[in-house]
């Protein structure tokens, strides 16, 4: 039996509501795990300079662990501590959202522009019976669904993707152990004992594990990934304004600034690494003129994302 336009209607009604709620669930998602990454990324620079300090009193390690023993150190990492103590919970409720409401939305908006499809299809068919009006208002109704619609699913289903915190249970200590492993090895290590001429090349400072070609490689994949849904999200965000699609507008916007702050996070050590070790001893490293190369491609994609997020004013 035909279904009929009110059904229709009815139907996308329910679901650009269930579609701009689970967006709004997925951007306190996204806030809550830029949240986290800043707090982690604070505390990993409040340690790293502590143990810099240290080190250069004479003090060795080469992980945060060596240094839990002074109180600047410990008090730093139980403050982080706290603030991640609400992580576990907020991975358990945005995973069941993912796969519940965010899915079901999904799901939902598949199924729907498949039915008008199929129903545009059947009234057209010459041994239908006369369509009429019914016909024009289904086909202006999936123009409508598309238009206004799409850009929410792409959104929901994009950001979902990218949120990642929420399938990975231990997303957070992860980023934690990469933050400080930068931040330790991007701080100035003890004084040196003697010119670095005279030290052999078996006595230098160890490899910054940023600047090796295997994590390179994956740093560099991950950041052309990033870069690719910036500008996904910034088309998008055109596309929307035309269509003075305020919600979708936001939803955009929102996905492109949080993915170039992700880009910007990842390519920030690179930049650090390379002005702390130097151009000239990077280049001695296996590779090291690829790394240089690559990093600076690395700032360029950042940079490029960047002007696709905020452009400057046609002023300037």
């Amino acid at each position: 039996m035909p279904r009929q336009l009110e059904d229709f209607v009815k139907e996308q009604a329910a679901l650009q509501h269930d579609l701009e709620g689970a967006l709004a669930q997925l951007k306190e998602a996204e806030q809550r795990r830029a949240g986290y990454e800043a707090a982690i990324q604070a505390a990993a620079r409040a340690a790293g300079a502590r143990v810099a300090a240290l080190r250069a009193a004479g003090a060795t390690g080469s992980t945060v662990d060596d240094f839990k023993s002074d109180p600047a150190v410990s008090k730093t990492l139980a403050g982080l501590d706290e603030q991640l103590a609400p992580a576990a919970a907020d991975r358990q409720r945005f995973q069941t959202l993912a796969a519940g409401g965010w899915k079901k939305a999904l799901d939902r908006y598949a199924a729907l522009d498949r039915d008008l499809a199929a129903e545009i299809a059947a009234r057209r068919k010459p041994s239908a019976a006369q369509a009429g009006q019914a016909l024009t208002d289904l086909v202006r109704l999936q123009t409508d669904l598309r238009k206004k619609l799409e850009p929410r699913r792409a959104a929901l289903q994009s950001g979902e993707a990218a949120l990642h915190f929420h399938r990975e249970p231990g997303y957070f200590q992860k980023r934690r152990a990469e933050r400080f492993a930068a931040e330790l090895n991007v701080a100035p290590a003890a004084p040196l004992a003697a010119p670095a001429a005279a030290q052999p090349a078996s006595a230098a400072a160890p490899v910054n594990p940023l600047l090796t070609a295997a994590a390179f490689k994956a740093s560099g994949s991950q950041a052309r990934q990033l870069f690719a849904l910036v500008r996904r999200d910034t088309a998008g965000a055109k596309t929307a304004q035309k269509k003075k699609d305020g919600p979708a507008l936001a939803a955009a916007r929102a996905a492109a600034a949080q993915h170039l702050r992700e880009l910007e996070a990842l390519v920030k050590p690179y930049e650090a690494a390379r002005k702390q070790a130097g151009e000239a001893a990077i280049a001695q490293l296996p590779n090291g003129r690829q790394l240089l190369t690559g990093i600076e491609a690395l700032v360029a994609l950042s940079a490029r994302a960047r002007r696709l997020v905020y452009p400057p004013s046609k002023g300037r």
